[in-house]
């Protein structure tokens, strides 16, 4: 018998080793998709602000700004959009004039994936410290 070491990558470190290496934006695209693009844009945070520990390297200044540039991309983390726009243009009358029988639903903004990483990794970064000292000031405490 003998021992046998298991190493297990974290999503994050897969990313880390999709953008050292010279990998196809498929892949990365992919990977995207697979995570969601929030969740795959907090990892990029993470990597570009070098907050994660990487055992086999440190993660390289190009690799930082490799990700950076993913975590900026429409293509890969999507636009903010307003919905309910649509709903403005069916509430005028065929005579240009406007019914006051209709509600009209107000425009909802539809964030980016890069907007919800960036909630994703501020709130993984001040969980430790939300509730520190007693309930009744949380962590005004620490200020």
């Amino acid at each position: 018998m003998g021992l046998m070491e298991v190493i297990f990558n974290r999503p994050v470190d897969i990313l880390r080793k999709l953008f050292d290496g010279n990998t196809l934006r498929s892949q990365i695209e992919e990977f995207f998709n697979r995570f969601g693009a929030g969740e795959a844009a907090a990892m990029c945070l993470m990597i570009a602000a070098k907050l994660l520990y990487a055992e086999d390297s440190l993660i390289s200044n190009s690799v930082s700004k490799k990700v950076a540039e993913a975590f900026e991309d429409p293509g890969l983390v999507g636009m903010p959009q307003i919905a309910g726009t649509t709903a403005l243009s069916n509430t005028r009358t065929q005579a240009g004039g406007f019914s006051m029988g209709q509600v009209v639903q107000e425009a909802e903004p539809l964030f980016s994936g890069a907007n919800e990483g960036l909630c994703l990794c501020s709130s993984r970064l001040l969980y430790p410290i939300w509730d520190y000292g007693d309930s009744k000031t949380g962590c005004l405490q620490l200020l």
